[in-house]
């Protein structure tokens, strides 16, 4: 019976819940693309640092010196590490001075300034091994960033390229979950107020809040996920047609990869059906009303 419900509300509405599909589909697709210029982006900054051969890890300076140490010897356990230079947060407040002039490093300190280590690496670097030693280092207790290519920390100065495209992409996946809860919210809402009539019919004769609401919300789920399906066929056309034109343009060369990683294609799907349950909850006030009418 419930199930029956939910194919007469599809049925009834093809072209708006198409329409819908499409929305979400479009949102998740432009979010997926971005998460694969993002990944792309830190290929390309791995390619660097394996081309330049050279990487700074910038340590808390507060550190004890046993943990300290420890850093060290894990760094020099990669086969790929020729030698490695510390230097301290003095000298590089001396460095940057130098290199910038006192106006733009005038906020910065000693106190402010991590410890450095300057990794030299032997040989080619594949770069997906490069970066996954880079996201592994960033997990290490006290290691506060890591830049390829041998720079000081200089603060504000330091942020790059990648790390304004990650903020973005926080910017966006908030974007995309709000827009895909208020799409399904407003198809649901749709669906409740074609059918009011039959869903105060059956509240006369005794049928239960979570009854009423439940073909409302195996609608919301149904079509998040196969806004999300769709989204991730979008995601896949890019992938494969537009993603090394746009990130020519944008980064100067062809992206290295075309492809996302699985957990990003299982966030994209989750992120469609729990936007859309959360879509779907938002018309219970309505379902509430309802029942208390006579």
């Amino acid at each position: 019976m419930i199930l029956k419900i939910v194919w007469n509300h599809f049925k009834t509405r093809p072209f708006s819940n198409l329409l819908t599909l499409l929305a979400i589909a479009f949102c998740l697709g432009l979010l997926g693309g971005f998460w694969a210029l993002s990944d792309n982006l830190r290929l390309m900054h791995a390619a660097k640092g394996s081309q330049e051969g050279e990487m700074s890890v910038f340590v808390d300076g507060s550190l004890f010196n046993e943990k300290a140490s420890l850093i060290e010897s894990q760094l020099k356990q990669f086969s790929w590490v020729a030698s490695l230079q510390k230097v301290s947060s003095e000298e590089s407040l001396k460095i940057l001075r130098d290199k910038f002039g006192e106006s733009l490093t005038s906020s910065l300190s000693e106190k402010s300034l991590p410890n450095t280590y300057r990794v030299k690496m032997q040989g080619s670097v594949p770069e997906k091994e490069l970066q996954s030693a880079i996201e592994s280092m960033k997990t290490w207790e006290g290691v506060i960033d890591i830049d390829l290519g041998g720079e000081l920390w200089s603060g504000e100065l330091s942020k790059g390229s990648s790390g304004l495209l990650l903020s973005w992409s926080n910017l966006l996946f908030a974007v995309v979950f709000v827009v895909v809860i208020l799409l399904v919210s407003h198809i649901t809402r749709i669906a409740f107020e074609s059918s009011r009539d039959d869903v105060e019919t059956l509240t006369l004769i005794g049928a239960s809040k979570r009854w009423i609401f439940t073909p409302l919300l195996i609608e919301s789920v149904v079509m998040g996920i196969l806004g999300s399906a769709f989204g991730l066929f979008m995601t896949a056309l890019f992938l494969r047609y537009g993603l090394g034109p746009l990130s020519s343009i944008l980064f100067g060369k062809i992206a290295p990869i075309q492809e996302l990683s699985w957990n990003a294609l299982w966030k994209i799907l989750f992120m469609g059906t729990a936007a859309s349950v959360v879509g779907a909850f938002l018309t219970w006030p309505l379902i509430a009303s309802s029942k208390n009418r006579s």
